[in-house]
């Protein structure tokens, strides 16, 4: 798709004059950098069903979306500039969340996506892209007493007992 092309052609034109024109992290920064002042993030965004191309969709359409769409649209834009780089997803949530527990609730709302890029000799390196245009109302921190519960719960727990025949089909009492 040479949109994505044009695109990253109007994102790197501030580089063209600069000494930092062939460099990688300079490319690296403004990218992010654009992705963050000229789009806005919002988790109500529901892409059409029968879009091909959703990155497509969420950068020359909408302008609106969520983690998944920045890191995928990050992505897109790091690779035709040269750049290795993927996605991760997994979980996260502020360590004051915690609380003087050592124990951690995770939430729906604590799922997240975010672009690692590869530096080489240092291996993947994750960063985070946040959009200067937040459409949502922040979710609530969650309930601490509902954290304590659960960590009490879970400490209480034991694994059920392993046969001593060795027998991997015996099931737990």
């Amino acid at each position: 798709d040479q949109r994505y092309h044009q695109l990253l052609q109007k994102i790197l034109e501030p580089l063209a004059s600069s000494p930092y024109k062939d460099n990688k992290m300079a490319k690296i920064f403004i990218i992010k950098r654009w992705l963050e002042e000229n789009l806005a993030y919002s988790m109500r965004i529901k892409p059409p069903k029968n879009t091909p191309d959703h990155v497509a969709h969420f950068l020359f359409k909408t302008k609106v979306g969520y983690c998944v769409h920045f890191s995928h649209a990050a992505v897109y834009l790091m690779r035709l500039v040269g750049v290795p780089s993927r996605i991760a997803q997994g979980y996260a949530a502020p360590v004051r969340y915690r609380g003087k527990s050592s124990a951690l609730l995770l939430r729906v709302a604590d799922a997240h996506a975010w672009p690692e890029i590869y530096i080489r000799g240092v291996g993947w390196a994750s960063y985070e892209i946040s959009s200067q245009n937040n459409l949502d109302q922040a979710f609530p921190p969650p309930d601490p007493n509902k954290r304590a519960l659960y960590a009490r719960l879970a400490r209480q727990y034991k694994d059920p007992p392993i046969p001593k025949d060795g027998a991997k089909d015996a099931k737990p009492t």
